[in-house]
């Protein structure tokens, strides 16, 4: 059968590469389109029920996002100093896709609330003095720690952006105009806040894809031009693994997906599983060459590593696929993208393989030697001539580096912060750094609580301009079914001032916002007396004004909010639904175990004090996904073991062969997680998946390993002669696919995000421990096989 694929192969190779253009040009053009998803809340599954109460809160609460801008200004409550905050305020409301700015600009002082005056007017006129202002200011629950900073000099804009649904804003054009604003304004102004980081990502992301693309490539390219010396074994694997990531992308756009964060590795995967094929063949074709003719080197190169190649592709996609039960997904989709690109590298090499070694037949179609290679053999040789003089010491000293290198594990840790994506001196990570340090709960998380029927109420202003209730709920209407107690509705805003305090109290939790708060604020604190016989009438009234709102009952302050302050209302309550929202700013907590003790701390509190509420928001996604992240990891890896290891005895017809292959493949796994725990470097979104596809990779050296031990073992041959012809020829190959695709992927260490930098290295250090594996401990577990 193989054979017969073989002659198929060289038989109609020109047909065969005429359909390989075929497809590459049809694919052209959808891959050239292909696009990133850059929502956040993609990242998890529909049925997820964090997720759905993410898009409750949106639902009920509008699905618009917000930034955060922020500057140093000593002289911030002099008139200058407003004014400069005025301006910035004035100027970023006019940018297309803001929906709105809240900042000390737009807000009115508890004290004078008829007075709509910017603030620089008030204090120009000298309503109030700048020390009076900043105690006012600085005294108010409301605006402290929200729009200026407890030290009194660094105001916060607050900047919600245009819903994703609006097609016609271009989010990275809002984004790249708020930069502007603040860079332009004087002093700086930093710009920080969950849509400014995602921008940021995918920014670098797309200018990563093309630059390290092509640094790799090149670097790629000089590599195999110094190893193999020879035109057409330096365009093969370059060919090989462009038309095969034309082939997957344009798939991928065909049936509707999207690259994402997770994605990223993408490239630099597709072109390790091409390059390794590639050179594999290379090799044993020079060896064939060196005896045969180019049609009958071809065929006995196919017979020989045809049925390798096709086990080593299969068993990639099963790593690969093992990502597929993910939570997360991205990374579910991640594991798809990659099991299509892992399958198409094969028929991309099997279709261009033979015109390639036939192009052009007065020019050599024989490999060249690469420079160093005589040593390389001689050193394979050496450690097997160490292997069988001294077996057991060399595996112990093997095993021992893995147990060394597997202690790191236990040192583990997971990236938390969606910031940790970038380098600590980059423009984002010191914007966030900047807001961090002067407001104490830069992350905001919501709870969302449902008023019991009974105390939610109808209030409606009268045509007298005072306020009347619409009356209790029926006595049928009652909530005996849900077992809800009648309320007044000053209860219930009693219940949420008593959270507010119990969450405050907790050691991670800054401060918190209400309905409650909102109400409260129309209690302005007691003034003193400063009315004189000489006031006029209109001055006397407007200054009893406050007094007369903070006299109305709490219903009837809410039914006045709602008539003045639609839109703020509307943040904290939704009165179809019936559904309040508090909003809970926590400290900066260290570690995945510290931000599931704020969200589960704020969980208890909150059911404890109205059963059934939710905890939700960006941050509590963001939190969960590191977790399932970490979860997930483990259980793909172990369905990856089992699938490959099925696969492998298929392939080797030999369930303890499978066994044998798949131990030293152990090997990469501990050194690459190993070496991050020693390292200290966390586990992120895409290093999460190093586990399943540093095993689906470094099998693929076991199985041409294995496969040429057999022909060998099967002509004849004794165990260390056999070992020395398989060193000489896979062994080479191995050494060699692997100082390539090293070097390519030491250009991701260029990157400006953390992620791929990780990934470059890591992925780097998972080929050194495949290829450690597979020289040294895989001889030795076949030598105590074939006792």
């Amino acid at each position: 059968m193989v054979d017969f694929l073989a002659r198929f192969l060289f038989r109609l190779r020109w047909p065969l590469f005429g359909l390989a253009v075929v497809l590459t040009g049809l694919a052209y053009y959808p891959a050239s389109s292909i696009s990133f998803d850059r929502r956040i809340d993609r990242m998890f599954a529909a049925d997820d029920p964090r997720y759905q109460s993410y898009q409750q809160l949106k639902n009920w609460f509008g699905d618009s996002e917000t930034s955060v801008i922020g500057y140093d200004d000593p002289q911030l409550f002099s008139v200058e100093g407003m004014v400069r905050l005025e301006k910035l305020h004035d100027q970023i409301s006019k940018i297309e896709g803001i929906r709105s700015v809240v900042s000390l600009r737009s807000v009115r002082r508890q004290s004078a609330p008829l007075d709509g005056r910017p603030f620089s007017k008030q204090l120009a006129t000298g309503a109030i003095s700048p020390d009076d202002l900043k105690k006012e200011i600085l005294a108010s629950r409301v605006y402290r720690g929200r729009l200026v900073a407890e030290t009194g000099i660094t105001p916060i804009l607050w900047i919600e952006l245009a819903s994703r649904g609006d097609q016609s804003v271009n989010r990275a054009s809002i984004i790249s105009n708020l930069r502007n604003a603040c860079t332009e304004f004087d002093p700086s102004a930093v710009l920080a806040g969950g849509p400014v980081l995602v921008d940021e990502v995918f920014t670098n992301l797309e200018r990563d894809g093309w630059t390290l693309g092509v640094s790799s490539s090149l670097i790629l390219t000089i590599m195999i031009a110094l190893l193999f010396r020879n035109i057409r074994w330096i365009l093969l694997p370059i060919v090989v693994v462009q038309v095969t990531l034309l082939w997957t992308k344009g798939l991928l756009v065909i049936s509707g997906m999207q690259l994402s964060m997770v994605s990223s590795p993408l490239v630099a995967l597709v072109t390790v599983i091409g390059v390794a094929t590639v050179v594999h063949i290379t090799v044993r074709f020079r060896e064939e060459r060196q005896k045969l003719a180019t049609r009958e080197a071809f065929l006995a190169t196919m017979n020989h590593i045809g049925p390798a190649i096709f086990w080593t592709c299969l068993t990639t996609v099963a790593g690969f696929a093992s990502l597929i039960i993910s939570q997360v997904m991205p990374v579910r989709d991640f594991g798809i993208m990659m099991s299509i690109g892992a399958g198409l590298v094969f028929f991309s090499a099997m279709l261009l393989s033979a015109p390639f070694i036939t192009f052009f037949p007065s020019f050599s179609n024989s490999p060249g030697t690469a420079v160093g290679e005589q040593w390389i053999a001689s050193m394979l040789q050496r450690s097997v001539a160490a292997m069988e003089r001294f077996p057991k010491q060399v595996l112990f000293i093997v095993m021992l580096l893995m147990v060394v290198s597997g202690l790191g594990i236990s040192r583990l840790e997971m990236a938390t912060d969606f910031n940790e994506n970038f380098r600590k001196e980059s423009l984002i990570v010191r914007s966030f750094d900047f807001l961090v340090k002067r407001v104490e709960g830069i992350n905001a998380l919501d709870v969302l609580i449902e008023i019991p029927k009974e105390s939610r109420g109808r209030t409606r202003l009268n045509k007298s301009g005072s306020t009347a209730e619409s009356g209790p709920v029926e006595e049928s209407e009652q909530t005996a079914e849900s077992g809800k107690s009648r309320e007044d509705f000053s209860v219930t805003l009693e219940r949420l001032r008593k959270m507010q305090r119990e969450l405050e109290d907790s050691r991670l939790v800054a401060q918190t916002m209400s309905l409650a708060d909102l109400i409260d604020f129309m209690s302005p604190p007691e003034k003193k007396s400063s009315e004189s016989s000489e006031d006029s009438p209109l001055k006397r009234l407007l200054n009893n004004v406050p007094d007369a709102v903070s006299a109305l009952s709490d219903r009837n302050k809410l039914a006045l909010l709602e008539t003045v302050a639609p839109e703020l209302i509307a943040r904290f309550w939704n009165r179809k639904e019936g559904v309040t929202r508090v909003i809970v700013q926590g400290k900066k907590a260290r570690g995945a175990e510290e931000k599931q003790e704020l969200v589960q701390g704020i969980q208890e509190v909150s059911n404890r004090n109205f059963p059934g509420s939710t905890v939700t928001g960006s941050y509590v996604l963001m939190v969960y996904l590191t977790q399932s992240l970490m979860g997930d990891q483990w259980v793909s890896f172990g369905i990856s073991i089992a699938s490959i290891l099925i696969m492998l005895a298929i392939a080797f017809r030999s369930f303890r062969l499978g066994v044998i292959a798949l131990i030293p493949n152990l090997a990469p796994i501990l050194l690459v997680l190993g070496a991050m725990g020693w390292l200290g470097m966390k586990i992120n979104i895409a290093t999460a998946m190093l586990a399943s596809v540093s095993l689906g990779l470094s099998v693929d050296f076991s199985i041409h390993y294995i496969c040429r031990y057999q022909q060998e073992m099967r002509s004849g041959k004794r165990f260390f002669e056999a070992i020395r012809e398989v060193q000489s020829s896979v062994g080479l190959a191995m050494i060699l696919a692997n100082l390539a695709l090293i070097a390519g992927f030491l250009v991701l260490l260029l990157s400006s995000l953390i992620p791929t930098v990780h990934f470059g290295l890591l992925v780097s250090v998972a080929m050194l421990g495949g290829l450690v594996g597979n020289l040294l401990i895989l001889p030795l577990l076949l030598k105590f096989d074939a006792r």
